[in-house]
């Protein structure tokens, strides 16, 4: 498991920011061709297990890295809600070993392999200069002020994550990604 997600329910006590969609990178075989024989097995019983709870299956597209599902499920108030459950199948190597982390015991203590925290910071510091959302800039600062890393391991995981990016870093600037942010927010408000 990665992402924000993976930070709040499974690295603190405290939930500064609920965040619910569930991201996740196969890690069964680093060989391409076993991964891709194992794939399709993987997202039958990721589609049946969401059949047998009568969820909704939304979208499943099925790109050469992965693919986002969104299913919708019935709330305990009788509403629809959506969770969105991200494969990604291109990092099949963790830069260091997943360990098993506990949830705290609210709503329901669960466990789960959790990527190194310096690999999960990195993706977000990542994402903060790649997506350009103030979700970002919020859960890089509660990173950076309220978890202690070692300096050495965050910088190589950024070093590696960045190296992977799309984005061309010589585009990437302060004014760039605060006038992407503000924009974000102004069109936020307007909604």
């Amino acid at each position: 498991m990665k992402r924000w997600y993976s930070i709040n329910l499974f690295c603190t006590d405290q939930f500064p920011r609920l965040s619910v969609d569930l991201d996740f990178n196969y890690i069964g075989a680093v060989d391409k061709n076993i991964m891709q024989q194992e794939k399709p097995e993987l997202e039958t019983i990721l589609l049946d297990i969401c059949k047998r709870l009568q969820y909704e299956l939304h979208r499943n597209p099925r790109g050469h890295a992965g693919g986002k599902t969104v299913i919708v499920y019935k709330s305990g108030m009788g509403t629809k809600g959506g969770l969105e459950i991200d494969l990604n199948y291109i990092y099949r190597i963790p830069l260091w070993k997943v360990s098993w982390r506990s949830s705290p015991a609210w709503p329901k203590a669960t466990k789960a392999k959790i990527l190194d925290i310096h690999e999960l910071a990195a993706g977000k510091l990542n994402a903060l200069l790649e997506r350009e959302v103030s979700r970002d800039l919020f859960d890089s600062h509660q990173l950076l002020t309220k978890w202690s890393f070692n300096t050495e391991k965050l910088r190589l995981a950024f070093t590696v994550y960045a190296a992977m990016r799309k984005q061309n870093w010589q585009n990437i600037s302060v004014d760039n990604q605060a006038s992407a942010i503000l924009t974000e927010k102004h069109r936020c408000t307007l909604h």
